[in-house]
């Protein structure tokens, strides 16, 4: 049985969980903590990795809120405000040993409007994560995505 640990500490990412429960592929199950799991899902979760808890065999991914490799870390959505960008997005990506620098499976965009804050961009992620979490799942579990090196020439 290949053990999932999805981590989170937000309200999007409880719904992600609730929704794997429901959904969980034959040979998969949840587990409650990184240690115990094959397969870690980071969904906006409070914490980074250490390169030594990441296992050489254990898979790791993470749906970043923003658009990689252009904002990397936190506060995606107030480099959008500040530098007047027309598009944010989430990211999902493969966890490596550095911050938000894994191969990218894939990325959504989404527009930013007039009226647009950072907070506003925030919650419209949140909608995108879910909905690419439920699109995405299977494949991730299963290995069945292509991933692509992040362009570093354009990294900010």
């Amino acid at each position: 049985m290949t053990k999932v640990f999805i981590g989170t500490h937000r309200q999007v990412g409880e719904l992600c969980i609730e929704w794997a429960r429901q959904n969980m592929p034959e040979g998969f199950e949840l587990v409650g903590n990184f240690q115990d799991c094959d397969i870690f899902i980071s969904v906006l979760y409070d914490r980074l990795l250490s390169e030594g808890e990441i296992r050489s065999k254990q898979k790791c991914f993470n749906f970043h809120p923003g658009i990689l490799p252009y904002h990397r870390g936190s506060g995606s959505y107030s480099w959008v405000i500040i530098n007047n960008e027309q598009l944010a997005g989430v990211t999902l990506h493969e966890i490596d040993q550095s911050i938000d620098h894994g191969k990218i499976i894939n990325i959504r965009t989404f527009p930013v409007k007039p009226d647009s804050t950072a907070g506003t961009l925030f919650e419209e992620a949140e909608q995108w994560i879910h909905a690419m979490f439920r699109g995405w799942f299977d494949a991730i579990l299963t290995g069945k995505y292509k991933a692509e090196e992040q362009n570093e020439s354009i990294a900010r």
